[in-house]
Protein backbone atom coordinates (compact mmCIF):
# COMPACT_ATOMS: atom_id res chain seq x y z
CA UNK A 1 0.00 0.00 0.00
CA UNK A 2 1.46 3.30 -1.07
CA UNK A 3 1.63 6.19 1.33
CA UNK A 4 -0.11 9.39 0.26
CA UNK A 5 2.22 12.06 -1.07
CA UNK A 6 3.54 14.70 1.30
CA UNK A 7 1.47 17.42 -0.34
CA UNK A 8 -1.73 15.49 0.45
CA UNK A 9 -0.70 14.98 4.06
CA UNK A 10 0.15 18.66 4.37
CA UNK A 11 -3.22 19.56 2.91
CA UNK A 12 -5.06 17.36 5.40
CA UNK A 13 -3.10 18.77 8.32
CA UNK A 14 -3.84 22.34 7.24
CA UNK A 15 -7.53 21.55 6.92
CA UNK A 16 -7.57 20.26 10.49
CA UNK A 17 -5.63 23.29 11.74
CA UNK A 18 -7.92 25.71 9.91
CA UNK A 19 -11.03 23.96 11.20
CA UNK A 20 -9.82 23.82 14.84
CA UNK A 21 -11.16 27.30 15.82
CA UNK A 22 -14.59 26.36 14.43
CA UNK A 23 -14.52 23.08 16.35
CA UNK A 24 -13.45 24.91 19.51
CA UNK A 25 -16.31 27.39 19.21
CA UNK A 26 -18.74 24.53 18.62
CA UNK A 27 -17.58 22.84 21.82
CA UNK A 28 -17.87 26.09 23.80
CA UNK A 29 -21.38 26.75 22.50
CA UNK A 30 -22.51 23.19 23.26
CA UNK A 31 -21.03 23.20 26.77
CA UNK A 32 -22.38 26.68 27.63
CA UNK A 33 -25.86 25.63 26.47
CA UNK A 34 -25.81 22.64 28.80
CA UNK A 35 -24.16 24.43 31.73
CA UNK A 36 -26.46 27.46 31.60
CA UNK A 37 -29.75 25.60 31.20
CA UNK A 38 -29.00 22.71 33.55
CA UNK A 39 -26.80 24.20 36.24
CA UNK A 40 -28.32 27.69 36.41
CA UNK A 41 -31.86 27.81 35.05
CA UNK A 42 -32.90 24.36 36.28
CA UNK A 43 -31.48 25.24 39.71
CA UNK A 44 -33.58 28.41 39.78
CA UNK A 45 -36.69 26.34 39.02
CA UNK A 46 -35.85 23.96 41.85
CA UNK A 47 -35.43 26.85 44.26
CA UNK A 48 -38.84 28.26 43.33
CA UNK A 49 -37.69 31.18 41.13
CA UNK A 50 -39.88 30.12 38.22
CA UNK A 51 -40.48 33.56 36.72
CA UNK A 52 -36.79 34.47 36.79
CA UNK A 53 -35.79 31.10 35.34
CA UNK A 54 -38.42 31.33 32.58
CA UNK A 55 -37.22 34.81 31.62
CA UNK A 56 -33.60 33.64 31.56
CA UNK A 57 -34.48 30.63 29.38
CA UNK A 58 -36.53 32.70 26.91
CA UNK A 59 -33.89 35.41 26.56
CA UNK A 60 -31.08 32.89 26.30
CA UNK A 61 -32.68 30.74 23.64
CA UNK A 62 -33.64 33.67 21.40
CA UNK A 63 -30.06 34.94 21.38
CA UNK A 64 -28.59 31.43 21.15
CA UNK A 65 -30.71 30.49 18.13
CA UNK A 66 -29.91 33.72 16.28
CA UNK A 67 -26.22 33.41 17.12
CA UNK A 68 -25.94 29.81 15.89
CA UNK A 69 -28.01 30.59 12.80
CA UNK A 70 -25.74 33.52 11.92
CA UNK A 71 -22.62 31.49 12.63
CA UNK A 72 -23.76 28.59 10.46
CA UNK A 73 -24.64 30.99 7.65
CA UNK A 74 -21.36 32.89 7.66
CA UNK A 75 -19.36 29.65 7.76
CA UNK A 76 -21.28 27.99 4.94
CA UNK A 77 -21.78 30.98 2.64
CA UNK A 78 -19.19 31.85 0.03
CA UNK A 79 -17.99 35.45 0.41
CA UNK A 80 -18.03 35.77 -3.38
CA UNK A 81 -15.03 35.02 -5.58
CA UNK A 82 -14.11 36.59 -8.89
CA UNK A 83 -13.47 33.13 -10.28
CA UNK A 84 -17.16 32.33 -9.72
CA UNK A 85 -18.33 35.25 -11.81
CA UNK A 86 -19.20 34.87 -15.44
CA UNK A 87 -17.38 37.33 -17.63
CA UNK A 88 -19.94 39.83 -18.87
CA UNK A 89 -19.33 41.57 -22.16
CA UNK A 90 -21.40 44.60 -21.23
CA UNK A 91 -20.73 46.22 -17.88
CA UNK A 92 -23.26 48.44 -16.14
CA UNK A 93 -23.03 51.96 -17.54
CA UNK A 94 -22.78 55.22 -15.67
CA UNK A 95 -26.08 56.04 -13.96
CA UNK A 96 -27.01 59.68 -14.19
CA UNK A 97 -30.24 61.63 -13.99
CA UNK A 98 -31.46 65.16 -14.29
CA UNK A 99 -31.53 65.70 -10.55
CA UNK A 100 -27.96 64.41 -10.10
CA UNK A 101 -28.42 61.67 -7.48
CA UNK A 102 -25.98 61.58 -4.55
CA UNK A 103 -24.54 58.27 -5.65
CA UNK A 104 -23.31 56.97 -8.98
CA UNK A 105 -22.52 53.56 -10.44
CA UNK A 106 -19.34 53.36 -12.46
CA UNK A 107 -18.47 51.61 -15.69
CA UNK A 108 -14.74 51.69 -14.98
CA UNK A 109 -13.15 50.76 -11.65
CA UNK A 110 -11.88 53.74 -9.68
CA UNK A 111 -9.20 51.80 -7.79
CA UNK A 112 -6.09 51.21 -9.87
CA UNK A 113 -2.44 50.28 -9.54
CA UNK A 114 0.16 52.90 -8.70
CA UNK A 115 0.95 53.39 -12.36
CA UNK A 116 -2.72 54.03 -13.14
CA UNK A 117 -3.37 50.72 -14.88
CA UNK A 118 -6.30 48.52 -13.96
CA UNK A 119 -5.76 46.05 -11.16
CA UNK A 120 -5.13 42.48 -12.20
CA UNK A 121 -4.46 39.41 -10.05
CA UNK A 122 -1.47 37.48 -11.32
CA UNK A 123 -2.41 34.41 -9.24
CA UNK A 124 -6.06 34.15 -10.26
CA UNK A 125 -5.35 35.56 -13.73
CA UNK A 126 -8.47 37.70 -13.41
CA UNK A 127 -9.27 41.38 -13.12
CA UNK A 128 -9.63 42.83 -9.65
CA UNK A 129 -12.84 44.78 -9.30
CA UNK A 130 -13.25 47.70 -6.92
CA UNK A 131 -12.90 46.57 -3.28
CA UNK A 132 -11.72 43.11 -4.42
CA UNK A 133 -8.59 41.64 -2.83
CA UNK A 134 -6.70 38.37 -3.07
CA UNK A 135 -6.77 36.17 0.04
CA UNK A 136 -3.59 34.18 0.46
CA UNK A 137 -5.38 31.63 2.67
CA UNK A 138 -8.36 31.07 0.40
CA UNK A 139 -6.03 31.49 -2.60
CA UNK A 140 -8.72 33.37 -4.50
CA UNK A 141 -9.81 36.96 -5.03
CA UNK A 142 -12.72 37.91 -2.77
CA UNK A 143 -15.39 40.43 -3.74
CA UNK A 144 -15.56 43.35 -1.30
CA UNK A 145 -13.15 41.54 0.98
CA UNK A 146 -13.24 42.63 4.61
CA UNK A 147 -10.79 40.15 6.14
CA UNK A 148 -10.12 36.45 6.57
CA UNK A 149 -11.53 35.24 9.89
CA UNK A 150 -10.02 32.05 11.39
CA UNK A 151 -13.03 31.66 13.73
CA UNK A 152 -15.27 30.95 10.75
CA UNK A 153 -12.56 29.38 8.57
CA UNK A 154 -13.74 31.62 5.79
CA UNK A 155 -13.31 35.05 4.28
CA UNK A 156 -15.74 37.84 5.03
CA UNK A 157 -16.85 39.33 1.74
CA UNK A 158 -19.78 40.64 -0.24
CA UNK A 159 -22.14 37.67 0.16
CA UNK A 160 -21.57 36.79 3.84
CA UNK A 161 -20.81 40.21 5.36
CA UNK A 162 -24.33 40.47 6.78
CA UNK A 163 -24.15 37.06 8.45
CA UNK A 164 -20.73 37.90 9.90
CA UNK A 165 -21.91 41.20 11.36
CA UNK A 166 -25.03 39.61 12.85
CA UNK A 167 -22.92 36.84 14.35
CA UNK A 168 -20.74 39.48 16.01
CA UNK A 169 -23.78 41.25 17.43
CA UNK A 170 -25.47 38.11 18.72
CA UNK A 171 -22.23 36.62 20.05
CA UNK A 172 -21.64 39.85 21.99
CA UNK A 173 -25.18 39.75 23.40
CA UNK A 174 -24.69 36.06 24.21
CA UNK A 175 -21.62 36.80 26.30
CA UNK A 176 -23.25 39.76 28.03
CA UNK A 177 -26.36 37.76 28.95
CA UNK A 178 -24.32 34.83 30.28
CA UNK A 179 -22.12 37.14 32.32
CA UNK A 180 -24.95 39.33 33.67
CA UNK A 181 -27.19 36.41 34.70
CA UNK A 182 -24.55 34.01 36.03
CA UNK A 183 -22.46 36.52 38.01
CA UNK A 184 -25.19 37.34 40.62
CA UNK A 185 -25.64 33.63 41.33
CA UNK A 186 -21.89 33.19 41.71
CA UNK A 187 -21.65 36.19 44.04
CA UNK A 188 -24.55 34.79 46.08
CA UNK A 189 -22.74 31.47 46.44
CA UNK A 190 -19.49 33.15 47.50
CA UNK A 191 -21.43 35.27 50.02
CA UNK A 192 -23.09 32.14 51.45
CA UNK A 193 -26.52 33.40 50.35
CA UNK A 194 -26.89 30.47 47.96
CA UNK A 195 -25.61 26.95 48.54
CA UNK A 196 -24.91 24.73 45.55
CA UNK A 197 -22.85 21.68 44.76
CA UNK A 198 -19.20 22.05 43.85
CA UNK A 199 -19.86 20.84 40.29
CA UNK A 200 -22.43 23.57 39.74
CA UNK A 201 -20.11 26.17 41.25
CA UNK A 202 -17.33 25.18 38.84
CA UNK A 203 -19.69 25.56 35.88
CA UNK A 204 -20.72 29.01 37.11
CA UNK A 205 -17.11 30.12 37.50
CA UNK A 206 -16.19 28.92 34.00
CA UNK A 207 -19.31 30.52 32.50
CA UNK A 208 -18.47 33.89 34.06
CA UNK A 209 -14.81 33.60 33.10
CA UNK A 210 -15.35 32.63 29.45
CA UNK A 211 -18.23 35.05 28.85
CA UNK A 212 -16.20 37.83 30.45
CA UNK A 213 -13.06 37.11 28.42
CA UNK A 214 -14.88 36.77 25.10
CA UNK A 215 -17.04 39.78 25.93
CA UNK A 216 -14.00 41.98 26.54
CA UNK A 217 -12.86 41.33 22.97
CA UNK A 218 -16.27 41.13 21.28
CA UNK A 219 -17.72 44.41 22.57
CA UNK A 220 -15.05 46.71 21.04
CA UNK A 221 -14.84 44.46 17.96
CA UNK A 222 -18.59 44.78 17.40
CA UNK A 223 -18.46 48.55 17.92
CA UNK A 224 -15.62 48.80 15.41
CA UNK A 225 -17.51 46.85 12.75
CA UNK A 226 -20.69 48.81 13.46
CA UNK A 227 -18.81 52.03 12.74
CA UNK A 228 -17.32 50.50 9.58
CA UNK A 229 -20.79 49.40 8.52
CA UNK A 230 -22.17 52.91 8.94
CA UNK A 231 -19.19 54.36 7.02
CA UNK A 232 -19.37 51.71 4.27
CA UNK A 233 -15.74 50.82 4.77
CA UNK A 234 -14.13 47.39 5.06
CA UNK A 235 -11.36 46.47 7.47
CA UNK A 236 -8.83 46.40 4.63
CA UNK A 237 -9.93 49.86 3.49
CA UNK A 238 -9.60 51.14 7.04
CA UNK A 239 -6.00 50.00 7.48
CA UNK A 240 -4.54 50.19 3.96
CA UNK A 241 -4.03 52.94 1.42
CA UNK A 242 -5.67 52.69 -1.98
CA UNK A 243 -4.87 54.16 -5.39
CA UNK A 244 -7.73 55.98 -7.05
CA UNK A 245 -8.00 56.90 -10.71
CA UNK A 246 -7.96 60.70 -10.88
CA UNK A 247 -9.32 61.87 -14.21
CA UNK A 248 -7.83 60.13 -17.24
CA UNK A 249 -4.21 59.51 -16.24
CA UNK A 250 -3.44 60.74 -12.73
CA UNK A 251 -3.52 58.63 -9.56
CA UNK A 252 -4.44 59.70 -6.05
CA UNK A 253 -3.14 57.54 -3.20
CA UNK A 254 -4.99 57.93 0.09
CA UNK A 255 -5.96 56.03 3.22
CA UNK A 256 -8.73 58.34 4.39
CA UNK A 257 -10.57 59.03 1.14
CA UNK A 258 -13.81 57.02 1.21
CA UNK A 259 -15.79 57.21 -2.05
CA UNK A 260 -18.20 54.43 -0.97
CA UNK A 261 -19.85 56.41 1.85
CA UNK A 262 -23.28 57.27 0.40
CA UNK A 263 -25.03 58.02 3.69
CA UNK A 264 -25.56 55.96 6.82
CA UNK A 265 -28.93 54.53 5.82
CA UNK A 266 -27.81 53.41 2.37
CA UNK A 267 -24.51 52.17 3.76
CA UNK A 268 -26.35 49.91 6.20
CA UNK A 269 -28.77 48.79 3.50
CA UNK A 270 -25.87 47.63 1.31
CA UNK A 271 -25.06 45.00 3.93
CA UNK A 272 -28.26 44.35 5.90
CA UNK A 273 -30.79 44.84 3.10
CA UNK A 274 -33.61 47.28 2.36
CA UNK A 275 -36.50 45.42 3.97
CA UNK A 276 -38.21 46.04 7.33
CA UNK A 277 -35.99 46.31 10.41
CA UNK A 278 -36.63 42.73 11.50
CA UNK A 279 -35.31 41.37 8.18
CA UNK A 280 -32.07 43.19 8.87
CA UNK A 281 -31.63 41.19 12.07
CA UNK A 282 -31.85 37.72 10.53
CA UNK A 283 -29.11 36.18 8.33
CA UNK A 284 -31.12 35.86 5.14
CA UNK A 285 -29.78 36.19 1.62
CA UNK A 286 -29.80 39.42 -0.34
CA UNK A 287 -32.93 40.36 -2.23
CA UNK A 288 -33.02 41.59 -5.80
CA UNK A 289 -33.78 45.16 -4.77
CA UNK A 290 -30.50 45.33 -2.90
CA UNK A 291 -28.50 44.70 -6.07
CA UNK A 292 -29.11 48.31 -7.06
CA UNK A 293 -26.76 49.35 -4.25
CA UNK A 294 -23.87 47.16 -5.33
CA UNK A 295 -23.44 43.73 -6.90
CA UNK A 296 -19.99 42.80 -5.70
CA UNK A 297 -18.16 44.08 -8.77
CA UNK A 298 -19.16 47.74 -8.81
CA UNK A 299 -20.57 50.04 -6.18
CA UNK A 300 -22.17 53.48 -6.08
CA UNK A 301 -19.97 56.36 -4.98
CA UNK A 302 -20.88 59.66 -3.37
CA UNK A 303 -21.09 62.97 -5.19
CA UNK A 304 -17.92 64.32 -3.58
CA UNK A 305 -15.89 61.37 -4.86
CA UNK A 306 -17.58 61.58 -8.25
CA UNK A 307 -16.49 65.18 -8.66
CA UNK A 308 -13.08 64.82 -6.98
CA UNK A 309 -12.02 61.88 -9.13
CA UNK A 310 -13.21 63.64 -12.28
CA UNK A 311 -15.15 60.65 -13.55
CA UNK A 312 -16.75 62.77 -16.27
CA UNK A 313 -13.29 63.51 -17.66
CA UNK A 314 -12.84 59.91 -18.75
CA UNK A 315 -13.51 59.46 -22.45
CA UNK A 316 -16.06 56.94 -23.57
CA UNK A 317 -13.30 55.26 -25.55
CA UNK A 318 -11.69 54.17 -22.28
CA UNK A 319 -14.70 52.10 -21.35
CA UNK A 320 -14.61 48.40 -22.18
Amino acid sequence: MKCPPFSKIQQWVMRIVNASPVILLGIIFAWSFWAYNVHLCLGLFQEGHSIQASFYIFLYHVIFIMCIWSYWTVCRTSPGYTIELKHEEDRIGLLTSSDKPPDHHLMLPITVKRDGNRRFCQKCRLEKYDRTHHCRLCKRCVLKMDHHCPWINNCVGFHNHKAFYLFLVYATLYCLVLFATTLPALIGQLSNVITVEMTTLIHWVVLVFLSGIFGIFLVPFSLFHTRQLCKNRTTIEYYEKANYRLGRRDVMRSKYFNPWDIGTRKNVEQVLGKGPWWTKMIPIQYDQEQQALGNGTCFPINTYAYETLGVNDVDDDDAP
